[in-house]
């Protein structure tokens, strides 16, 4: 897959309607977070070989660790409809977690990306297509759950963005690693972005429908007794949620 990042100039390629815009609670009114000082400063320490970045308000904040959600149960993964019974339109969906230190649910510094992805259906079940395996344009988006220096970020007026994994990748006895990143922003201005290549802690199948009640929560402290292989979930056929 080409590498596609979305400039200035092209981030609006969703914005047309590809992506969603999400209640946020009751919290949405309470003013941004004042980012620390960065990499180097007193409440933003460097980590030595962090695998990734946020950035935010023109500040830096290192990413160290990532791991995935999918929709699904602990025997495999669900397809869910955006479509019509009609005109389906079959997906995936999913959460991606990246985030300071080796624990979401204690990180300082947390983006969650929340995307649905197209999936293949056959006469024997729904294939999974994996995020590398598509388009930047591909991907059904919603905007960023954030959090810096402990404290939520509220992204008001975020209407535009984008994300593209570049790679996505198992090897038998190896860690699983991936190569992604996103923009968000307003119009042809981008308000936060995040890069990351490294490790990832696997994929665990929940139900993300019911964890996220209709609103763009966090999964930080989601836990998930089950957690699949690329391998195992490209031989798992998915099943249509009821």
């Amino acid at each position: 897959m080409k590498k596609v990042f979305l400039s200035l100039a092209t981030i609006a390629f969703v914005a047309a309607g590809s992506l969603t815009v999400t209640s946020c609670g009751s919290d949405d009114s309470a003013p941004n977070p004042e980012p620390g000082p960065g990499p180097g400063g007193d409440d933003n320490p460097p980590v030595e070989n962090a695998a990734g970045k946020l950035t935010y308000d023109g500040e830096d904040f290192d990413l160290d660790s990532m791991r995935f959600l999918l929709h699904g149960t602990d025997t495999g993964w669900t397809v869910i409809n955006e479509g019509t019974e009609e005109e389906p339109d079959y997906r995936s969906l999913w959460v991606g977690m990246v985030y300071s230190g080796d624990d979401a649910a204690t990180a300082s510094e947390y983006y969650q990306m929340e995307f649905t992805l197209p999936v293949e259906e056959t006469q024997e079940g729904f294939l999974l297509i994996l995020p590398n395996e598509v388009e930047p344009a591909d991907f059904g988006l919603s905007i960023p759950y954030v959090e810096i220096g402990g404290t939520r970020v509220t992204l008001t007026g975020v209407n535009a963005g984008g994300i593209n994994f570049n790679t996505f990748v198992y090897v038998e006895n190896q860690p699983m690693t991936t190569d992604n990143e996103s923009q968000f922003g307003i119009g042809q201005d981008v308000v936060i972005s995040h890069e990351y290549s490294g490790e990832f802690g696997g994929i665990a199948t929940t139900n993300l429908l019911e964890q996220s009640k209709g609103t763009n929560a966090t999964y930080k402290n989601v836990v998930s007794s089950k957690t699949f292989s690329l391998k195992d979930l490209k031989n798992v056929k998915g099943t249509l949620a009821k």
